[in-house]
């Protein structure tokens, strides 16, 4: 199943494109959605670095990206339970 991933999504991948001065750039959603699927999977950020060549700074931009949305998605429910719990009183 990596294979599948590897094989298919690393010449489409923006990371493979030139960057801004310094490397620093916006995160691409593609870049951000494969670093979560690999880390969810396991991955170092080095085995990242070394088999998609996605710098080590965009790595840890898009951990940080991935962690802020997880923080908020559960912030979001969090909420929603809370409305749905007056609602029903």
């Amino acid at each position: 199943m990596v294979e599948e991933i590897k094989v298919g999504k690393v010449s489409s991948l923006p990371s493979n494109t030139k960057r801004g001065k310094g490397g620093s750039s916006k995160l691409h959603p593609r870049e951000v959605m494969l670093i979560r699927r690999l880390w969810f999977w396991g991955w170092s950020d080095e085995q990242i670095w070394k088999e998609y060549h996605i710098p080590f700074p965009v790595i840890q931009k898009a951990k940080n990206e991935i962690e802020r949305q997880a923080t908020e998605e559960f912030d979001n429910k969090e909420q929603h339970a809370v409305e749905l719990a007056r609602f029903k009183e």
